[in-house]
């Protein structure tokens, strides 16, 4: 087997490959569809799209990050035994999306949502029979084939979306795309690896160490949920779904750098720090701070000239109706820089098993989050709300500074010269643009 340094690198390269391919097909994805479908109907997709994510998240029982953390997370009892777990959660998952349905629907005021949710929940049932070949290639950090996988996925979703949209503008557009893109991937997921079968079985002490694992990941998930898409649910609420159509272009755009980071750190960072925390952990905290400079100093590199000239690019690619979600963006990238500060140390807190640690963290943001939030929305309206949300991830560091410390991974030789970059770029921003 190659060193975990050559793998590391290896699946570095790749998923910055693929993250890369994979976002630039987004924005394509989003560029013709907006010139082809309204905002009120993508707007109605992306409300129902919060909401599965919502449910997905609050049914995470870990069952990926155990086979990765776990000793025995090769074996292929424990394998089988986590495919069986992760069928189980595909059907629960629709079943809950069928009874939310019309109270989502209720609560936002848009009755189409109820048919739109039932549907595109049963895609949960093909996401469960996925391979675990996927998360095995992922412990090993062979994440070429993965990203090939991925990439595909997506052709497929742009493919349908494009040619459904061209025959009919609707919605439904979006359902029939993301619908064929989750069928393709489930089912080339059992080719990734030749010889790697799955089948029905449930090991308990398997079981027990997942769910021991998982139990925090459980909580931490939902929470991420509300951390993470709280700002959405309130937007929609408050402004309607053409308004939520355009803050979640700026908010896509603006995540582009953060979610690369997220990325890195699961595929990439998680697996490594893993295996240096069970094999040698004296030099864990060495190998963390490489991580961090690299991962923090790029993604400085992709923030700050959205701080700066995010109104421009949106001028550059987006028509007239969509020109609101310049200053969105520009707000939202701050928020950014602060985002990947924090970040860039759940890797480690997942790969020391201090999974309640990552979990306080998410109670924090989200403590955070809604009276920012609604607090700037009161006082200025939507560009109130907005400056709200990009604060809270500033406002949460140092709660991740005091976990950081007890865990014994605080870095603040590399935190502090980021924050000083993103403040300057700031007040660039601000006073000269």
């Amino acid at each position: 087997m190659p060193t975990l340094r050559t793998r590391a690198l290896h699946g570095s390269a790749a998923t910055t490959i693929g993250y890369c391919a994979s976002q630039v097909l987004r924005l394509v994805n989003t560029y013709v569809l907006t010139r082809l479908i309204v905002p009120e109907e993508m707007g109605l997709m992306g409300m129902v799209s919060v909401l599965l994510q919502g449910l997905e998240m609050f049914s995470d029982i870990g069952t990926a990050p155990s086979i990765i953390q776990n000793r025995r997370g090769g074996d292929p009892e424990f394998l089988n035994t986590a495919w069986t777990l992760q069928i189980a959660r595909g059907f629960g998952l629709w079943l809950l999306a069928c009874l939310c349905a019309v109270p989502f629907a209720v609560f936002e005021h848009q009755p189409r949502l109820i048919v739109l949710v039932i549907i595109c929940g049963s895609s949960n049932v093909f996401r469960g029979l996925n391979s675990t070949a996927l998360v095995f290639l992922s412990r090993q950090l062979y994440l070429g084939k993965i990203t090939i996988l991925g990439i595909a996925g997506q052709i497929v979703v742009l493919t349908v979306t494009v040619i459904w949209a061209l025959i009919s503008p609707t919605v439904w557009a979006l359902v029939a795309g993301n619908y064929a893109g989750v069928i393709f991937q489930t089912i080339l997921s059992y080719f990734v690896v030749p010889g790697h079968r799955n089948r029905l079985a449930f090991n308990r002490e398997d079981a027990r160490a997942m769910f021991k694992f998982g139990r925090w990941i459980f909580i931490s998930t939902a929470l991420t949920f509300f951390a993470g898409y709280g700002d959405k649910l309130m937007f929609g609420r408050l402004l309607g779904p053409a308004q939520f159509a355009i803050y979640g272009i700026a908010s896509e755009i603006a995540k582009l750098p953060p979610m690369f980071i997220k990325k890195i750190g699961g595929q990439v960072a998680f697996p490594m720090l893993a295996e240096i925390s069970r094999e040698r952990p004296h030099m864990f905290y060495r190998r963390l701070a490489h991580v961090r400079m690299a991962l923090i100093g790029v993604s400085l590199c992709l923030l700050l000239p959205l701080i700066l000239f995010g109104q421009q690019l949106i001028n550059l690619i987006y028509r007239d109706q969509w020109r609101e979600a310049g200053w969105m963006l520009r707000i939202l990238a701050v928020s950014g820089c602060g985002g990947i500060i924090i970040s860039t140390y759940g890797s480690a807190l997942f790969a020391l098993g201090k999974t309640f640690q990552a979990m306080f963290l998410l109670v924090t943001q989200l403590i955070i989050l809604v009276p920012a939030a609604l607090l700037g929305y009161h006082w200025y309206g939507e560009k109130g709300f907005i400056v709200g949300v990009a604060m809270v991830e500033w406002l949460n560091y140092p709660f991740m500074a005091v976990v950081a410390a007890k865990s014994r991974i605080w870095q603040p030789q590399i935190d502090f010269p980021a924050m000083l970059l993103s403040g300057a770029a700031m007040a660039v921003a601000y006073w000269v643009l």
